[in-house]
């Protein structure tokens, strides 16, 4: 019974890993850098936030970060929508999928790195209740470097709708 509670709690955490499909954003919605300017442009795309389904849990965020200038260091992400975010990595070990709290993520010159479900992901504590698919939610991320950038992501569910809310 013990093993069937815990499989069954690691595949309800792991549920909105699973790949749902992602909203393009526009490129009048693509993330702009604010503060010290950085000396090439980045930029994130496909942002989304995924409901819980059930209403207290966590939501997550998704996106892609494409940095065509030097190294960054992603701090902190935070979003008028959350009491707080975290980044956070879900991996592979000893045949159980673990997920862990990141305190940044590097984010190599000239690269595009990609948070998804299943790997790098930021995730939403304490999103606000009245949020419903197809809502814009405003992340803003801070680099070591004292830049900032901010992103508009559309709230969806795990099947991508606008349906019920879903689990991270």
């Amino acid at each position: 019974m013990r093993r069937a509670l815990l499989a069954f709690a690691s595949l309800t955490a792991l549920a909105a890993c699973d790949g749902a499909p992602e909203a393009n954003v526009s490129a009048n919605e693509i993330g702009t850098e604010h503060g010290t300017a950085a000396e090439a442009p980045a930029g994130i795309s496909n942002a989304t936030v995924r409901l819980p389904a059930v209403a207290g849990r966590p939501g997550a965020a998704y996106f892609t970060f494409r940095n065509e200038g030097e190294a960054r260091v992603l701090t902190s992400v935070s979003s008028d929508k959350a009491e707080r975010a975290e980044i956070h990595e879900s991996k592979m070990e000893d045949g159980v999928m673990r997920m862990g709290k990141l305190e940044s993520l590097a984010i190599p010159a000239g690269e595009t790195v990609t948070l998804a479900s299943g790997g790098t992901h930021i995730m939403l504590f304490g999103l606000d209740p009245a949020l419903k698919a197809g809502d814009t939610v405003a992340l803003d991320l801070k680099f070591e470097d004292g830049t900032a950038m901010r992103a508009e992501a559309k709230a969806q569910t795990v099947a991508g709708d606008a349906g019920s809310h879903n689990v991270h």
